[in-house]
């Protein structure tokens, strides 16, 4: 009988150290899932120039199947329990999210100033008619091109700004697999209203999700921002 074959795993195309189990996890959240990788000792120069760059993890089973995770990224060297071996932090595109700023308003309300006249069906002293203050306005700049936000545009424009590249135009790596809301219209079309965003990023986009519950994200096994319906 034949052998089996050992599982190769690989980051960047070097071998990691077989010295204890390597997990990694598709988790929910803006929390970036982290996880810590071991290679002998003189194969780590060939691993510390990738350190804040993309990177990605192979797994090779048994079976000979891949699996290939991208868009990872070496952290830092923490210490190891061996002077042969360099135990290092990898962790998925999250990571990045606390350094990018979200400032955008939403659907943010106000009282216009104007009032409006409703027939009094009941019959009032003041001939059938009264006056109410018409506070369903909102502020140009929270809209968008005038139209109100819906949940599922006011996520997509903050996923913008996280996942973006440098000259990409402002749009981000993000797929909407599925959205929680049916609203009024088509899926995903429930708006917004007085939704203001300041801090950084992770912060920022785990509060505007949980407006809209079941809504949550996370990154894929190509390094993408996905949200669903949870």
């Amino acid at each position: 009988m034949a052998n089996a074959n050992k599982a190769r795993i690989t980051y960047n195309g070097v071998a990691l150290a077989a010295n204890a189990p390597i997990v990694w996890k598709f988790q929910t959240g803006v929390t970036p899932f982290v996880t810590m990788l071991s290679v002998h000792k003189g194969r780590w120069d060939s691993l510390k120039g990738a350190i804040g760059k993309d990177g990605e993890l192979k797994i090779i089973d048994a079976r000979g199947e891949t699996i290939t995770i991208k868009k990872l990224t070496i952290l830092h060297k923490v210490p190891s329990d061996s002077p042969y071996r360099v135990n290092f932090l990898v962790a998925d595109a999250r990571w990045r999210w606390p350094y990018r700023t979200i400032i955008r308003d939403y659907n943010v309300t106000r009282k216009s100033g104007d009032r409006r006249t409703i027939d009094n069906i009941g019959g009032s002293t003041s001939g059938g008619i009264e006056l109410f203050d018409d506070i369903f306005g909102y502020l140009e700049p929270s809209l968008n091109n005038g139209k109100l936000w819906t949940a599922k545009e006011a996520v997509e424009d903050v996923l913008n700004v996280l996942t973006s590249e440098p000259g990409a135009g402002g749009r981000g790596s993000y797929v909407i697999e599925g959205f929680p809301i049916q609203g009024e219209g088509e899926d995903g079309q429930f708006s917004l209203q007085n939704v203001t965003l300041r801090g950084s990023g992770e912060a920022e986009l785990s509060r505007l999700l949980s407006y809209i519950p079941g809504a949550e994200v996370y990154i894929d096994k190509d390094g993408q921002a996905r949200v669903i319906d949870a």
